[in-house]
Formats: C-alpha cells, structure tokens, sequence
C-alpha cells in the first residue's frame, strides 16, 4: 500500500510519507515530465521550512524528472533507514532506473550513551543517560525534551567535556551513514553538506582518522589545552549536517558514488545545480554502460 497520503493544511504543498506518518514536502513534476523518478532523503536541508521551492524542487526543474522529497525535519540516517515507508519510496525508485538522494543530516540525532533522540520526532529528546548525568553532575537535565537545547546547554557549560558526546555522536552517524548508504546500493548519491551551515568539525573517528576542517582547508578551534574542539555551537541542532569529509568516508566505505559536495551555506539554487549536473553524469555513464555491454553481446563468439 502506498506509504504517502496528503496533508490538508494551508501551505506550501506538504504530505505525510513513510512508517511513521511524517510530514514531507512530497512530489515535484514538471508540467512536462519525463524519466524515472528521483527520491530524496533527508533532513531539515531538503524539507527547507520556510521557503517555498527548497532545492529537491528546484532539481525537478533542472532535470525534468519528477522528484519525490522525503526530508524529515531532524532526520538522520537511523532514522531513515528504520523508516519503512521511506526506505520503500527509495528502493522502488531504484528499481524503476530512478535515483536516490540522501542529504548527509542528523548529525547529533542518534542513539548513544549518553543520550538518545526520538524515534517519531528526532527533534526531541527521548533519554538522558546516567553517564551524561554524572559527566555534569552539576546540571539539572530533567524536563529538557528538546534536543538542540540539550547540546547547547552541555556545551555552553564546558566544551572540554562536551567533546566526549561529540566524539561518539559523530562515530554513531559514520556507523548509521554507512549502513544506509550500503543498504541502498552502489548507485545511490549523497549530498554533503546540503544547503545549511555546517555543524563544526567531525574531530577523530573511532579508527584515529580526523576529519572536519572548514571550508577554507582550516580546523574549527582549539581549546586552552591546544587540543581542537570539534563543534560549533551554532551546529548544535538535531538535524545539523555531518561535514564532507565525514559523508566522504561513509560513501567510501559503502561503495557508493562519490558525494556531491557543495559550499558551506550554499544556496537551494546552488545545491540543485550541483546535483542536477551529477545525476546527469551518472545517466549518461550509465547508458554508456549498457551500450557497451549491449555491442559485446551483438558480437559473434
């Protein structure tokens, strides 16, 4: 049964897609469209609250091809891969000679240790752990339900301690980002770091590679004790994008296609033009392909 039905309220076009009911913006076709389909999934960068064409409609207008958006607002690759509804849309996409998108969001909107994030709404915060109650004994974190609120509170207190939560927050998305990616095949394209400002630097992954310098090639800041401190408190929300280098190694890792990487704060204009010209790319490699094997298979033995 189809996973996807409108949403009756007076805005911008929105539907509610997936398992667990969520809003989305739903489909793009333009008036003349043609080829399969296009799936995107993501997060807070896709679903674009508060504008009107974020950029997985403005890749419908680029391509021609009807594209079918299924940001969740705080989402991340756990949340989306336990999603069966979405992963459905995805995967029927695939199988019908379409693509599919996955925006490199959610960066803190998991499940670790010290915290975890819900499982309907990953805005919210789910669990504090006893762990991250002893890290700061000194913080009352009963009635916090907002996740964001919760980093920025630990990291306002002391950033030191806060990179402890970063560090395996960060191992706990390269995990989750893999496996999705993986999931989905070798032909799927992740987008890093979308159209939102970035969440700071990745810091060190569990195998002691390090990655999350600026745009720029520079490391976020370092702390008192010379060691660099790996988030921007302005990252600090659910949804917050994973740098490129940390989608880098996930696409690696999985087999995927190599990224599509574009500016820091890059426009909705800007991310759906670099897209567009990859998915383009891949096409037409694609069709080469299959000419290709198509000729050897015309050849007499």
């Amino acid at each position: 049964m189809p996973s996807i039905r409108p949403d009756l309220r007076p805005e911008p076009p929105l539907l509610r897609a997936g398992t667990r009911q969520r809003l989305t913006r739903g489909w793009t076709r333009p008036a003349e469209a043609e080829g399969a389909p296009v799936v995107v999934l993501g997060g807070d960068g896709a679903f674009g609250r508060g504008r009107r064409r974020p950029w997985p409609a403005r890749l419908a207008a680029l391509t021609g091809r009807p594209v079918l958006n299924l940001g969740v607002e705080g989402a991340g690759p756990a949340f989306l891969a336990s999603d069966v509804g979405l992963m459905a849309e995805a995967e029927a996409a695939l199988a019908a000679g379409g693509d599919v998108v996955v925006e490199a969001a959610g960066l803190w909107a998991g499940e670790t240790r010290w915290y975890a994030a819900g499982r309907r709404q990953p805005r919210r915060l789910r669990a504090v752990s006893p762990a991250l109650r002893a890290l700061y004994p000194e913080l009352a974190l009963d009635g916090i339900d907002d996740l964001g609120r919760l980093l920025q509170l630990l990291h306002a207190r002391d950033p030191a301690r806060f990179e402890q939560l970063a560090a395996e927050a960060r191992a706990v998305w390269l995990r989750e980002a893999e496996a999705l990616l993986r999931r989905l095949g070798p032909g799927v394209l992740a987008l890093a770091p979308g159209g939102l400002a970035p969440a700071g630097g990745i810091g060190a992954t569990a195998e002691g590679a390090r990655f999350g310098a600026t745009a720029e090639g520079a490391p976020f800041g370092a702390g008192a004790s010379g060691a660099r401190l790996a988030v921007d408190a302005a990252g600090l929300t659910a949804g917050a994008p994973a740098p490129a280098e940390a989608v880098r190694l996930a696409a690696r890792r999985a087999g995927a296609r190599a990224p599509v990487e574009t500016p820091v704060g890059a426009s909705d204009a800007v991310v759906a033009e670099a897209l567009a010209a990859a998915l383009t790319r891949g096409r037409a490699r694609r069709r080469a392909g299959a000419g290709a094997a198509g000729r050897r298979a015309a050849v007499p033995a």
